[in-house]
């Protein structure tokens, strides 16, 4: 039991989950290089490969596949024990901070998820991206989840909320091909998990130029990378693109816009639930 940590078992879960090092690197606020060595230790442990490689993806081997229950369950039973020798007077049942987001803004949440990690606290983190806001809402004025993310503020006047995150639009490119005028280009987009809300924030203008692809994030930027069209999504999403000048940003847009990440919770949630603890935490960053 011993052999596998908290966050070892968290890295693996997050890549089983993306098939994409860099997804999955962003999504943990790590480079893709640290991920690669913690999923080789983990390998090297277990005796046997849980990832092949797949043009650009990632698949689970059989044994990867089989491995995916057991790290879930060998998470509960880390945390079980991690509760019962800290002295900790509530249930394990009791130790999630359940949080709905369509898409968790990487600054500052998942520094402070890294914290909690680091710091092997005896709580677990349970995801729901599929809760419309007016749903995630009910659900938090009922108990049943303790914060959510979402693109903007809650209706009802029981909720607190506060942006956590200003995440500005670039339109991004090839480098050899940065002479190009905005609207000379044919558009990549990104689906799904921006799809949906793709009317908050798509200028009207780009609506007019012709789409070249959609695919996931990794096969876009990809097929960026190579000119085969234009991107516009959240700077954070291609800064280390940015930073080693595989794509730039066109200058001189027409239009701006930005990604407005709203934390948003019950104010009646109890101060001794963990979740507590890791909402001040986050808004402490802001």
């Amino acid at each position: 039991m011993s052999e596998f940590s908290f966050e070892s078992l968290f890295y693996f879960l997050t890549l089983a989950e993306s098939l994409h090092f860099s997804e999955a690197a962003d999504k943990l606020y790590i480079t893709q290089q640290a991920l690669s060595k913690r999923i080789k230790q983990l390998e090297k442990k277990l005796g046997y490969p849980l990832f092949q490689r797949s043009g650009r993806r990632q698949e689970l081997t059989l044994a990867g596949h089989q491995f995916v229950d057991k790290a879930r369950a060998l998470l509960s039973e880390l945390q079980n024990i991690e509760d019962h020798f800290q002295g900790h007077s509530l249930p394990f049942s009791e130790q999630k901070i359940r949080i709905a987001a369509p898409i968790i803004p990487r600054l500052p949440t998942f520094l402070v998820m890294k914290q909690f990690i680091r710091a092997n606290l005896p709580v677990c983190f349970e995801y729901q991206q599929e809760l419309s806001l007016q749903v995630a809402e009910s659900q938090l004025l009922k108990g049943q989840l303790d914060c959510a993310f979402y693109l903007m503020p809650p209706n009802s006047p029981d909720l607190c909320s506060q942006i956590v995150d200003l995440n500005r639009f670039v339109m991004v490119v090839q480098p050899e091909l940065a002479h190009r005028s905005w609207d000379e280009w044919s558009l990549i987009l990104l689906n799904p998990v921006f799809a949906a809300y793709r009317a908050l924030y798509w200028p009207s203008a780009l609506r007019h130029l012709p789409v070249v692809a959609e695919a996931d994030q990794d096969t876009a930027l990809h097929l960026c990378e190579l000119g085969k069209g234009a991107m516009y999504l959240p700077e954070s999403n291609v800064f280390n693109r940015l930073r080693q000048n595989k794509l730039v940003a066109l200058s001189s847009l027409p239009f701006e816009h930005y990604l407005i990440s709203y934390l948003i919770w019950n104010p009646e949630i109890s101060p001794d639930n963990p979740a507590s603890h890791f909402i001040k935490q986050v808004l402490a960053r802001v």
